[in-house]
């Protein structure tokens, strides 16, 4: 089940940059409607399912998640290198080139995949 996860959630990463991509490249005003629906509506399944990966991760030992977290990054940056190669033309008319793209990827992936612990100072209730 995990895997299938990490499957769907790299695709839904990576469909948010293009879809904005994709908006900015185009004139179509209903085809940038409709991209900025994909978008909300792919936020809200990344939001549901980093939370349910993270908390799935959090259940294994540390070396073997690890290892998950290595190989899933690993699949995530191969992953949008195809989609760069097989999109590239509407991926550059929508501001990317190879390098913007993949770093605008891996840093939608570092924000729902790769949380900071922050601890909140607590405060006392008077």
């Amino acid at each position: 089940m995990c895997f299938c996860i990490y499957i769907l959630i790299s695709a839904e990463l990576i469909g948010i940059v293009y879809y904005r991509a994709l908006e900015a490249a185009t004139d179509c005003q209903r085809l940038r409607v409709l991209c900025r629906g994909l978008v909300s509506d792919e936020l809200a399944h990344v939001g549901f399912e980093s939370v349910l990966l993270l908390a799935l991760r959090a259940g294994r030992v540390a070396p073997v998640r690890t290892l998950m977290c290595l190989a899933h990054r690993a699949f995530f940056a191969g992953t949008a290198s195809v989609v760069w190669l097989t999109h590239r033309s509407v991926l550059r008319q929508g501001g990317h080139d190879a390098r913007s793209f993949l770093r605008v990827c891996l840093s939608q992936y570092a924000f729902y995949l790769e949380p900071v612990n922050v601890t909140l100072a607590s405060r006392s209730v008077r």
